[in-house]
């Protein structure tokens, strides 16, 4: 009588398929309590798994908050990250100026803006976000790997528009602030939704927000926009 083996690959897919749901679910679980707040148990539940699975998987309740970080980084940085390259490959095409730059900047905080009212993970990002800033843990390198770089392109616009380095403290300090105007929208959502009486933000609405904040970002640092570089140069 021939006895079945187990197949190596198909236990593979399932330990995979366990991490992913596992990951999926310790978003929400610590971007509402945080590491400190919320039980081994409660997470084991919130996946649908026993508690044992978060020390196979992860080595514990520590690693797995690291891995749940950088599985949403990963899920949020991708997007992102490709609108900086499309930034800053068609800002070294124009040969910049002051206006350019000032131009580009505000095309690049209005997809920002849309990105983080549109995409699903982004609330749970801004509440691990704003707790990892307030009192930072190992997953905060995590995140300042991805924020830094979105923090380095504005500084690079913000220097070109004001004529100054981009690594000045100047350019840097005001870099932050425009970032700022951007992330509140995300941050402070709820009071958002209840002003203007909504469940949630649709494409237009988003799209309206977003040029609003590019604006007021853009005149904040004393720069009008007009029209795109790239279609004014053709």
């Amino acid at each position: 009588m021939e006895t079945k083996t187990k197949n190596p690959q198909s236990r593979g897919s399932r330990g995979e398929k366990t991490m992913e749901q596992m990951l999926a679910a310790g978003i929400e679980a610590f971007a509402k309590f945080g590491p400190e707040g919320v039980t081994t148990r409660h997470l084991a539940k919130a996946a649908g798994v026993n508690s044992a699975a978060i020390q196979y998987y992860f080595g514990g309740k520590e690693g797995y908050y690291l891995a749940v970080v950088r599985y949403l980084m990963k899920k949020l940085a991708k997007p992102f990250l490709t609108v900086l390259d499309e930034t800053s490959d068609r800002f070294d095409r124009a040969k910049p100026n002051p206006e350019d730059a000032g131009i580009f900047l505000s095309l690049l905080l209005q997809n920002i803006v849309k990105r983080i009212l549109l995409t699903p993970e982004a609330r749970f990002f801004a509440g691990i976000s704003t707790r990892e800033n307030l009192n930072p843990t190992a997953a905060y390198e995590i995140i300042y790997d991805t924020i830094s770089k979105l923090h380095g392109m504005l500084a690079n616009l913000v220097g070109c528009a004001l004529g100054i380095p981009a690594d000045s403290s100047d350019a840097v300090i005001r870099a932050h602030a425009i970032l700022g105007q951007v992330l509140i929208f995300r941050i402070g959502a709820t009071t958002l939704y209840r002003r203007l009486d909504l469940q949630e933000i649709d494409h237009a609405q988003a799209e309206r927000i977003a040029t609003i904040v590019a604006d007021m970002a853009c005149r904040s640092i004393g720069v009008e926009t007009s029209k795109d570089p790239i279609e004014r140069s053709q």
